[in-house]
């Protein structure tokens, strides 16, 4: 598997296929790059995929700091500056969707008229107001996810799980984790990776990110940064995502200028191994969407040419009357 080596770290990341379009990948908490080969072994023609492990997953290098939502942007930024790729696409699930989202923002607020994502595809991802919306399941009946993250309990499984890991108790420790991945994907057809190997993944995640990706989404709030995303953006959500909430969905997509939801009846928490064809139609519809916008603003520009070069060339009446500017020199010009 390929290395690349940033000034901050070495990250592993997972490749497949050829094209000119460009496709970024990231994973969520408590899973690695492996959790995208479903979707990796199966891509369209003209699709090149990186799939890079986050710090303190997999592979890449593991810290102990450097787990928040700003730094994991920054080592995203690292990673497609080393591979040489000025545009893609960006996909991300639960925790990936909102390292994919903070990053995004970066690059508008960084460079807005030349960013390097194209597009964006958050599966299931941690909305925007962060922990907060992840607690926030709307007044539904069922408050198993507002419970599951409560302060107490979070505190405590965090706890048990670096203990775990800590005291090298990893039969444990994966059986637990055997349960919550189980859990979270009701309708997995885990052919490639195996359960076996997305446990295994999950049970090498490294304490300080166990522990610094929860401080992360509890800090994480970037709401009031949604309307200067002018980007296409697609949510996928699925009615059976026990971690979730639609509502926390439903507020992100709503403050986000080009946003869109679609929501899935069968699908829970890891869209990528219940549906992978579902991701792989959203993603194309994405990509061809962006690529028909951009073929249109070439006819457009090329429209705007000719009718410029058919008015310059009108007898009788100069550039400046003809309504076309005339771009002056600046007073400092001439000295």
């Amino acid at each position: 598997m390929p290395f690349v080596d940033t000034p901050e770290l070495r990250i592993h990341y997972r490749t497949a296929g050829s094209g000119p379009v460009a496709v970024v990948f990231v994973h969520g908490n408590f899973a690695t790059s492996a959790w995208w080969q479903p979707i990796l072994e199966h891509l369209p023609p003209g699709i090149v995929a990186y799939a890079p492990d986050l710090r303190g997953c997999g592979q890449s290098g593991r810290t102990m700091l450097g787990y928040d939502m700003p730094q994991l942007s920054g080592d995203l930024r690292a990673f497609t500056e080393a591979l040489q790729l000025d545009a893609f696409h960006l996909v991300g699930q639960s925790l990936g969707g909102a390292v994919a989202l903070q990053f995004a923002l970066d690059c508008a607020e960084r460079t807005p008229d030349s960013s390097p994502v194209l597009s964006l595809l958050l599966m299931a991802p941690v909305p925007a107001n962060g922990l907060d919306g992840l607690r926030d399941n709307g007044g539904d009946e069922d408050p198993q996810i507002g419970q599951q993250l409560s302060q107490p309990e979070m505190t405590a499984h965090l706890t048990l799980f670096t203990l775990l890991q800590t005291t090298g108790l990893y039969g444990l420790n994966k059986l637990l984790l055997r349960r919550a991945i189980a859990q979270m994907t009701p309708k997995a057809r885990l052919f490639s990776p195996s359960l076996d190997d997305l446990v295994e993944d999950a049970a090498q995640i490294s304490p300080a990110a166990l522990v610094g990706f929860y401080r992360a989404v509890e800090q994480w709030n970037v709401r009031d940064r949604l309307s200067d995303l002018n980007l296409p953006t697609t949510i996928l959500w699925g009615e059976k995502d026990s971690i979730v909430p639609l509502k926390g969905m439903q507020d992100t997509v709503a403050r986000l200028p080009r946003g869109k939801l679609v929501i899935c009846p069968e699908l829970g928490h890891a869209p990528q191994f219940e549906f992978p064809d579902k991701v792989v139609e959203l993603m194309m519809q994405v990509i061809t969407r962006d690529a028909l916008r951009q073929r249109l603003g070439w006819y457009a520009w090329r429209l705007r040419r000719l009718v410029a070069r058919y008015v310059s060339k009108r007898p009788g009446k100069s550039g400046q009357q003809r309504g076309l500017v005339v771009r002056k020199k600046s007073p400092t010009a001439d000295g």
